[in-house]
């Protein structure tokens, strides 16, 4: 978290919830149960580092307030997204000046084994398809939240 600024509220607004998809296995069809998508039980990923084109940085905040300000940044550049139940991830996507983009992001866990810090976590996104320079003012402007 930014030292310099004052933090944003990490209160969700429940709001944000209601008509997101959930995804990763869950089904829409026969049988199919109603998700609870804000109450999910989801799991830390751990970060495993290797040579990829993601942009990234690290956080000693605990996990559920990174999500909860990750989220809170996402609905203010995007109405189409997608919570994962599974894990701390969401997949949204962006049209400014007539480019989309879709990015996934992820918060993931480094092991205390790599790190003296009780809690390290790293924010990690990836520009799945779209214009570059769209993703890195996006990425920037979410990036000022924290």
């Amino acid at each position: 978290m930014r030292k310099d600024a004052e933090m944003p509220d990490s209160a969700v607004d429940p709001s944000v919830f209601e008509n997101s998809k959930a995804h990763r296995g869950i089904g829409t069809g026969e049988g199919a149960s109603e998700i609870d998508i804000a109450n999910a039980q989801r799991e830390e990923m751990e970060f495993v580092p290797t040579f990829s084109s993601t942009t990234k940085f690290y956080s000693t905040s605990g996990v559920e307030e990174l999500f909860n300000i990750l989220l809170l940044a996402i609905t203010k550049f995007s109405k189409d997204y997608t919570i994962s139940i599974e894990d701390y991830s969401v997949q949204f996507g962006v049209i400014k000046d007539e480019k989309k983009i879709e990015v996934n992001a992820n918060i993931l866990k480094i092991s205390k084994a790599s790190s003296d810090l009780l809690d390290l976590h790293v924010l990690q996104f990836d520009l799945l398809f779209g214009d570059k320079f769209v993703f890195n003012e996006i990425y920037g402007q979410i990036r000022e939240y924290f």
